[in-house]
């Protein structure tokens, strides 16, 4: 009978822990399903990078307007290499030339260049001269540390003048600050020919800041916005 009583009271346990064990998984919350890649939602998404042009050849054209191929658009300024030289041609459709000189000149000095502005016009027999004796080794070698900024002087008079430079003696050559602002300005009558041999040791001193006899030596002007004491 002892026996018994046992045997009932195991039972009794027995099936005690059987419906803890089983009401405790049923309470228990359900695993997570496994969650997909594509079912990844970012609340705030990369922006995709984009590429900048670069220029490998010219890094110098990296901070210039972006031109159509054809040299059209709001601003044409653009540069291009001549043997030796560096030289940026400055369009009419600008809308500043001295923020465009001030531009290129900071452009140059951040290269280790001089900016010098050749100020050009239509019909200029003369400017067509020197432009083609800039192709003489002699000239080029006199130019190389320059950055040579061509600007035609019968399109930005007015602005030209405000810059205390001449425009009635031509071709010109202006050396700039940092800043765009002139430094110094010499015309074409400094030589008495123009070939790259009588132009170039002229230039060179001009450009290199060295002293040199003048035959007209530049003492600025009065700007359009002074008024005579």
């Amino acid at each position: 009978m002892r026996w018994a009583n046992v045997a009932i009271g195991v039972g009794i346990i027995n099936s005690t822990l059987w419906v803890v064990a089983w009401t405790w998984i049923s309470m228990e919350p359900p695993l997570p399903k496994a969650v997909s890649s594509d079912e990844i939602s970012l609340p705030f998404a990369t922006q995709p990078m984009v590429a900048t042009p670069r220029f490998r050849d010219f890094p110098e054209l990296e901070t210039l307007p972006v031109i159509g191929g054809d040299g059209t658009g709001a601003d044409t300024t653009w540069t291009r290499r001549l043997g030796q030289l560096l030289l940026t041609d400055v369009g009419d459709g600008v809308n500043s030339l001295s923020v465009t000189l001030e531009e290129q000149a900071s452009l140059a000095h951040v290269k280790g260049k001089m900016p010098v502005v050749w100020l050009v016009a239509p019909e200029c027999h003369r400017c067509d001269d020197v432009s083609g004796a800039l192709k003489h080794p002699r000239l080029q070698r006199a130019l190389s540390h320059s950055l040579l900024i061509r600007v035609d002087a019968s399109q930005f008079g007015a602005e030209l003048i405000d810059l205390q430079l001449p425009v009635s003696e031509l071709p010109g050559f202006a050396v700039l600050s940092r800043d765009g602002t002139p430094l110094d300005f010499m015309h074409a009558g400094e030589w008495d020919e123009d070939t790259a041999l009588q132009i170039a040791p002229i230039l060179e001193s001009f450009v290199e800041r060295e002293p040199m006899r003048r035959r007209f030596p530049w003492r600025g002007g009065p700007r359009s916005d002074e008024t005579p004491i």
